[in-house]
């Protein structure tokens, strides 16, 4: 059970905190544990808070936070209880003050976790009191969603890093990398995770994109259960393109091999029996969550909480696809909607420090367009998905011609690694790697035999 302090300790550590502050005569910033508070937070005592706020502001202006300083600023820009004297309470608290280093850290974490507990109590009022300003129930639980998600978000708040902290950090990445601890999820395509600089990377939006019927949810099909193969990986998968059935049916086919017009039919032979079985005991060893329930970014955010509070961990979480998605606001134009959407997936991944993957619909290309692989300028809804994304990876399944089977896997863009092209092909209902060159010599053929055939066209004619 979480141990608290009665009030009279919290007085006692808040006075401790400000008269520590008020020893600073040269205008220094405020130490790190205390600028991540908010002044508001430190309330215990009701003279507390102007005095809080006077000494944030004079540090935000690089101002002497010195007692006299704090006393002209609460008198000129707060309202006091006429009995509050200000004077007299701060010169006794710098009288009687102790410092302790250790002391006022362990002070501010108690004041940022009780200061985020009641913001968050404040949070939830407001949305039950506004829950009847609504038309529907979705649009009230999108709104008290969005406020919830918002203070949430506040609290996980890292704060300001100086360039000092950033070096640190970088540091112990590079060190974790020599020792191979920094490594991202393996895709289950080498060539692909080269591109990547080790795989999918935690904190980033990646975004696999495609037209339709292109391969794309095939291409993130085979990712997702080379991902949680291991039996450890925790995957949130949110489907607002397919239900249980479906879903079940294209795993079965992925991973035992079965035939999916059998399986849709009912005219199921003795290998679709055995494929079925044997994707069954493969499923049951992975760590894949299903969400076909959410429909925004915060609805996602508090499934992706409970998983990872049930399982302690949560390596990615797969949004299929953006198109279907809704805003946590009300957008007039689509465009603005999606802006919001990508922006609070990249958020996600960044604050619950995991990697999201998001599947995007592209255009189809024009018919004067010689080369049908995605481009970023095909993203279909919005420029925000390829400005959000950290990794852009465009996905063309030849489906027929004498490139059937194969899969192109582009790199499109990649904040964090190199752009260029993997290829997988066609095995068993799932794609699987590629060689290369054996692609680029089937690629050289096709573009022979076109060449051939436009050749004997123009001959007829």
């Amino acid at each position: 059970m979480r141990q608290t302090l009665d009030r009279e300790s919290l007085i006692a550590r808040e006075r401790n905190l400000i008269g520590s502050l008020l020893l600073n005569f040269d205008g220094a910033p405020l130490p790190e544990d205390a600028a991540s508070l908010k002044p508001e937070w430190i309330c215990n005592e009701p003279l507390h808070v102007p005095i809080a706020r006077a000494l944030w502001w004079l540090a935000a202006a690089g101002r002497p936070r010195d007692a006299l300083s704090v006393i002209e600023h609460v008198k000129r820009h707060e309202q006091l209880h006429p009995d509050d004297d200000v004077e007299k309470y701060l010169f006794g608290l710098f009288q009687s003050h102790t410092a302790f280093p250790s002391e006022l850290q362990s002070t501010c974490r108690l004041l940022a976790d009780e200061g985020k507990r009641r913001d968050m109590r404040t949070a939830l009022m407001q949305a039950i009191n506004e829950m009847g300003e609504h038309e529907s129930y979705e649009q009230a639980l999108a709104a008290a969603l969005a406020r919830i998600d918002g203070k949430a978000n506040e609290g996980m708040n890292v704060g300001l890093l100086t360039a000092e902290d950033i070096a640190h950090r970088g540091l112990d990445f590079i060190d974790r990398a020599i020792g191979g601890l920094a490594m991202g999820m393996p895709t289950g395509f080498g060539s692909l995770d080269a591109l990547l600089y080790g795989g999918l990377h935690s904190g980033e939006l990646v975004t696999i994109a495609g037209a339709a019927g292109g391969g794309k949810t095939t291409a993130v099909t085979s990712i997702l259960e080379n991902l949680v193969s291991d039996g450890e990986r925790v995957v949130l998968v949110v489907s607002r393109e397919m239900g249980e059935e479906q879903i079940a049916v294209r795993h079965f086919a992925s991973l035992g091999g079965g035939r999916v017009r059998n399986m849709m039919t009912g005219d199921m032979q003795q290998s679709d029996y055995d494929a079925v079985a044997a994707a069954v005991g493969r499923l049951s060893g992975m760590k894949l969550i299903y969400d076909l329930d959410s429909n925004t970014p915060a609805q996602v955010a508090l499934k992706a909480a409970q998983v990872k509070r049930k399982y302690g961990r949560l390596d990615a979480i797969v949004v299929d696809h953006i198109g279907l998605m809704r805003s946590n606001q009300q957008h007039q134009r689509r465009h603005e909607a999606i802006a919001d959407i990508t922006w609070s997936l990249k958020t996600m991944a960044r604050q619950m420090d995991t990697t999201v993957i998001a599947v995007a619909q592209c255009k189809r290309p024009d018919s004067t367009r010689a080369d049908a692989v995605p481009k970023l300028t095909d993203m279909a809804e919005s420029a925000s998905i390829e400005r959000d994304s950290d990794t852009v990876i465009g996905v063309l399944a030849h489906r027929d011609g004498d490139l059937k089977g194969y899969t192109e896997i582009h790199v499109l863009k990649a904040r964090m690694g190199e752009i260029g092209m993997a290829v997988a092909k066609f095995r068993h209902s799932r794609i699987a790697e590629a060689d290369l060159a054996e692609f680029e010599a089937a690629r050289s053929m096709a573009a022979s035999s076109l060449a051939v055939s436009k050749t004997e066209r123009r001959g007829i004619r």
